[in-house]
């Protein structure tokens, strides 16, 4: 699996995608010669929701890929073979809503291993989107302040085929009752749309997740899925100790 920058540039090469950097914006003519209707468009959906994606993520793991995860003991390798095979096998598990909820401690790689699977499922042309926990809780609260609604908001969450869910468990605290109705919204309408979500939790069990996000949130959310359990110590290290 390439960098995110070269996943691109890949489809770019194999006329999976149209680059307006080539001078053919997109729905221009290079790839309707080729192509029909349905599938341009296809293609240039993926595009679209892969470049948003790619700015969500951030620069820490803008170059995430399946094959720089770290892998180094018996669980570990354990734990991206099933990952491997949830990928071999992505299109159907998109199809029937199987979505993979990652449990474990923070620095454990959860987030890099999520990354790596929306990057699979983007080279398979499905529409997908990442969002910071966090950060959905705070771009709710702000539409407060504007003319957007909230059903508009929730409705980015809810269109891609994929959505990835980057710890909604806050630092040192529980989620709020409009926290966890916000992500109740989300999850239960791609629940009822066969739309798997992607989540990476910072807990230590699933009887933790429960008690954090409400037992019906986690139903859904395990229900058909892959879950792993990445339980080991953090692979975040400072770069050296001053003595």
């Amino acid at each position: 699996m390439e960098a995110i920058g070269d996943v691109v540039q890949s489809m770019l090469d194999r006329g999976k995608l149209t680059s307006p950097d080539k001078g053919h914006p997109p729905g221009g003519s290079s790839t309707l010669e080729t192509d029909d209707l349905e599938t341009h468009q296809r293609k240039q959906n993926a595009w679209m929701h892969f470049q948003r994606m790619q700015a969500s993520i951030g620069k820490r793991y803008a170059e995430a890929k399946l094959s720089t995860w770290i892998a180094d003991t018996p669980q570990q390798q354990q734990v991206l073979t099933d990952v491997l095979a949830w990928c071999d096998n992505l299109t159907a598990n998109i199809a029937r809503g199987r979505g993979v909820v990652m449990i474990g401690p923070k620095g454990s790689g959860k987030t890099h291993l999520a990354v790596g699977i929306l990057k699979r499922c983007a080279m398979s042309l499905h529409t997908v989107a990442a969002i910071d926990g966090q950060q959905m809780y705070l771009r709710m609260r702000d539409a407060i302040k504007t003319d957007t609604t909230e059903s508009e908001i929730i409705r980015a969450w809810t269109a891609p085929d994929v959505l990835l869910i980057d710890d909604p468990i806050p630092v040192g605290g529980d989620n709020s009752a409009y926290q966890l109705s916000t992500l109740w919204n989300v999850i239960d309408r791609r629940y009822r749309d066969l739309k798997p979500t992607i989540v990476t939790l910072n807990v230590a069990n699933g009887d933790e997740a429960a008690r954090r996000l409400s037992p019906q949130i986690v139903d859904r959310l395990r229900d058909g899925a892959l879950v792993l359990s990445c339980n080991w110590p953090s692979h975040r290290q400072p770069a050296e100790v001053a003595s």
